[in-house]
């Protein structure tokens, strides 16, 4: 019964399909953090710290954006 109420909630859909789609973007993201994190070597631990907390944000942002944008 439940389930079938998630099923053809509009919302729940969006919020799932948002979910799926934070996976292979949070994938994009890691790969280009790599190569960012690897031209870095020398740089500050501050700096490559900002780094990876603009990397968790972009994860964020666009996990917030797909579910906007699914509809």
């Amino acid at each position: 019964m439940i389930s079938r109420i998630l099923l053809e909630n509009p919302i729940a859909i969006r919020f799932g399909l948002a979910i799926l789609h934070s996976i292979w973007q949070g994938v994009a993201i890691w790969a280009i953090l790599v190569v960012l994190f690897a031209m870095l070597r020398g740089a500050s631990a501050q700096t490559r710290y900002c780094v990876g907390f603009l990397g968790l944000v972009a994860m964020l942002l666009g996990a917030i954006a797909t579910f906007a944008l699914i509809g």
